[in-house]
């Protein structure tokens, strides 16, 4: 993406031309969501240089106020080591709105300075980061390459629109099948090969049917034995040739749902790729820099009892975490409680880490010490 300014604010967005991924193309919210923000005047305008944090604060008799470096420095050095003096008692959300070398500075500092496995680069809305990163990996060309590509999850033309485009160009085209699996309306329509209707909770045994012919769904399936045999056909033997889209359906369901279906469709066709769709622009990066509970850089696995942003939450609510840090990103905007989130923030003592006036302003009534 190529950024435009004028006259000290924001202007324009566009999509630079990256042939292995959008083509130029820039899905509409990010082309228009300038647009949608602007004409907010003075510091309230999310495009204007003067909402950006340029410098640290603290709150100082319940308001935050500029200070130097070395003063918020020596502050956010006494909140988080005076948490990190007991076990598990700091930990930080966030990290994937950051640059790689950004992320595994901040893993390194929280697992070897604070002493913390509890760090999350997703909101409680992803996948098993392991999981992610033992996959048998798919980049977007390779999607678009496929022979068939099977998407399971959400609504990609909403959610992930440019992906969306590319998936569509080489069915259009006839160079692709494509099998849906979908709890809602399916947005490729009369493009998919076979569709697959799942409801709520029910990926994972439509999953174990395309495994194992054997599997009887249940009188209240709502796929037949035709389609099924269908969708094994364009599978293949051993998926050769076949990109799995995979994402959350929806955030009301627990992720373990499709989780299962993932796991069983990669023990089933081992040579087919996984292409997951993650919420976030970095979130695999965060992930590749051990910004999550089980992962060390590199994509090494260590098993241990970190908490990921939920379970970091809830022990913040619970006083059993008394500090976190916010690498970037809104977590309020994008939790599920959002309730619960706010409950855990008051609780706390926050340290946000940004340098987006309008992101961190969400958190900067709960915030103890801010940095840009």
């Amino acid at each position: 993406m190529a950024v435009q300014s004028s006259g000290n604010r924001l202007t324009r967005v566009l999509g630079v031309d990256s042939e292995p991924v959008n083509h130029g193309w820039l899905c509409d919210k990010g082309r228009f969501t300038l647009d949608a923000t602007d004409g907010h005047e003075g510091a309230s305008d999310l495009l204007s240089a003067a909402t950006r944090v340029t410098q640290p604060h603290v709150r100082v008799n319940g308001e935050l106020v500029p200070v130097t470096w070395s003063e918020a420095l020596a502050h956010a050095a006494k909140l988080l080591g005076d948490a990190a003096a007991t076990p598990g008692g700091v930990g930080a959300i966030g990290g994937a709105a950051l640059t790689n070398e950004g992320a595994f500075a901040w893993e390194r500092f929280v697992r070897e300075v604070l002493h913390s496995d509890h760090l999350d680069a997703q909101y409680g809305d992803g996948f098993d980061a392991a999981l992610v990163q033992a996959l048998p990996s798919a980049t977007i060309d390779d999607a678009a390459h496929a022979t068939t590509i099977v998407t399971l999850g959400g609504d990609l033309r909403q959610e992930l629109p440019v992906l969306f485009l590319r998936l569509r160009e080489p069915v259009l085209k006839g160079r692709a099948k494509l099998v849906a699996i979908t709890q809602t309306a399916n947005p490729f329509a009369e493009l998919t090969s076979v569709e697959l209707l799942v409801r709520p909770g029910e990926s994972a045994r439509l999953a174990q049917a395309l495994a194992d012919p054997s599997v009887a769904l249940g009188l209240e399936a709502l796929v037949g034995e035709f389609d099924l045999a269908e969708a094994r056909a364009l599978l293949g033997a051993d998926g050769a040739g076949v990109v799995f889209v995979v994402g959350r359906a929806n955030l009301a369901e627990s992720a373990l749902v499709t989780e299962r279906a993932v796991r069983t469709l990669a023990e089933r066709f081992p040579a087919a790729k996984f292409l997951v769709g993650l919420r976030r622009a970095n979130v695999r990066g965060a992930l590749d820099m051990g910004l999550a509970p089980s992962l060390r850089p590199g994509r090494s696995y260590v098993a241990d009892d970190g908490r990921d942003a939920l379970a970091q939450l809830e022990a913040l609510r619970s006083g059993a975490q008394r500090a976190v840090l916010l690498l970037g990103g809104c977590l309020l905007g994008n939790v599920l409680d959002d309730d619960g989130a706010r409950a855990a923030l008051e609780r706390a003592n926050v340290v946000v880490v940004t340098g987006h006036g309008p992101i961190a302003g969400t958190h900067l009534d709960r915030t103890d010490g801010a940095r840009d």
